[in-house]
């Protein structure tokens, strides 16, 4: 991966760390006190005191935490006053966006994905949205006005920016139109830097992005990072009360191995779909040339959708899906409609427990511990595999 995307990963960090001078601010401020009236009287000496103390605390903040450090890692056009737009610079990373909503059903769900990719812009992100849908259900006046404003109400102050494009494909094509993205991936290879393709139902945020490209990173850098490609797993909610929990429905506790590679910790999974799937160009490159990915195959039937949705990616590619255990809850997103889990899963475990076993992996594994690494699966009799575990409906909705 190019040293400018570990450039753009750390300006998110810094992001993600600007409310820390802010509390350390109110820190420095002591306890809260009820303002006076906005009144015009006589400055006492108490007061001028106080004011002075107060103006010696603000100057102390701002040297450790304000200007100085605000001109040493931001742009001019963020120091100034107003939501000005900044140039874009090599660290704003180009992503191309794919987002396939064939017949329009859960353009609600569209809206929360699209909102996310408004942050993305305020992050820095260069971001084109290719909007796929079927020409028979073409959307509103109304609909596509709501949706432009929405993408143009990023305010690019560090660089970012977003571009909407509406694609109408043959309704003929039925489930081959979760395949026409692939069309302008290989077109626009050398155009962009990251390359996201998702169903219009998979809630993908820049915490997303960011954890891939520095997890990318290191993968590129191991001895058999090349036997293995990064991806997410989809989660959903069981309810939106006190005790309810985020739920994944697609792997056990026992259907993830772990594997080692460079060094760290990861996890594979029997089943890995997940409706959606990232690369950076130079993996979407090597897996074209290795496999014709970005070709559209003949292909029918349901499953076209699944293959689109990284199955080919992930299974039929010379490599093998991963995530990292160490920030695994960075490597799951939300499945919108939170209706899968209970309507028709092979297996079901609640996000925290499956956490809690994670940690136990990486607790042992720092102390030298490797009994829970699986092996190398391109080797024959050297890796491990177990079948899913199914949990009956009823059971199911017992337990979670």
């Amino acid at each position: 991966m190019p040293s400018r995307a570990h450039a753009w990963t750390q300006r998110y960090l810094r992001l993600c760390g600007v409310a820390l001078p802010l509390l350390l601010l109110q820190w420095t401020r002591g306890p809260a006190v009820e303002r006076e009236p906005a009144v015009a009287r006589h400055a006492s000496p108490q007061h001028a005191i106080a004011a002075t103390r107060r103006g010696r605390q603000l100057l102390r903040a701002r040297d450790i935490f304000g200007k100085k450090e605000r001109s040493r890692h931001l742009p001019k056009a963020e120091r100034r006053d107003g939501p000005a737009r900044a140039d874009a610079t090599p660290e704003n990373l180009r992503l191309l966006y794919a987002i396939m909503a064939y017949d329009r059903k859960q353009h609600i769900h569209l809206l929360t994905m699209l909102h996310s990719a408004v942050s993305m812009c305020e992050g820095g992100l260069r971001v084109t949205i290719l909007l796929y849908t079927a020409d028979s259900n073409p959307y509103t006046p109304k609909e596509l006005a709501e949706l432009r404003a929405l993408c143009s109400s990023c305010t690019g102050r560090i660089g970012g920016s977003l571009t909407l494009e509406n694609i109408a494909v043959d309704a003929q094509l039925k489930f081959d139109a979760t395949m026409q993205h692939r069309k302008e991936f290989l077109r626009r290879i050398d155009d962009f830097d990251l390359f996201v393709y998702s169903e219009d139902d998979v809630h993908i945020e820049l915490r997303h992005i960011a954890a891939y490209v520095e997890a990318s990173d290191h993968l590129a850098k191991s001895e058999d990072g090349h036997k293995y490609v990064l991806g997410w797993q989809r989660l959903e909610r069981n309810g939106i009360g006190l005790g309810a929990e985020h739920v994944m429905w697609e792997n056990g506790v026992d259907n993830y191995h772990g594997v080692e590679v460079g060094g760290r910790l990861y996890a594979t999974m029997v089943n890995p779909h997940a409706g959606a799937w990232m690369a950076t160009r130079s993996e979407l490159k090597a897996h074209h040339k290795q496999c014709r990915i970005l070709h559209i195959p003949k292909t029918a039937g349901s499953f076209t959708r699944v293959r689109a949705g990284g199955w080919n990616l992930y299974m039929n590619c010379g490599r093998r899906k991963v995530l990292p255990v160490r920030n695994f809850q960075n490597f799951l997103v939300h499945h919108l409609p939170d209706k899968n889990w209970w309507q028709r899963s092979e297996c079901a475990v609640a996000v925290p427990d499956l956490l809690a076993h994670f940690r136990d992996w990486a607790s042992r594994y720092s102390r030298g511990d490797r009994s829970m690494v699986c092996g190398r699966w391109w080797i024959p009799g050297d890796f491990c595999r177990d079948e899913l575990q199914v949990v009956p409906a009823g059971e199911r909705k017992k337990r979670f």
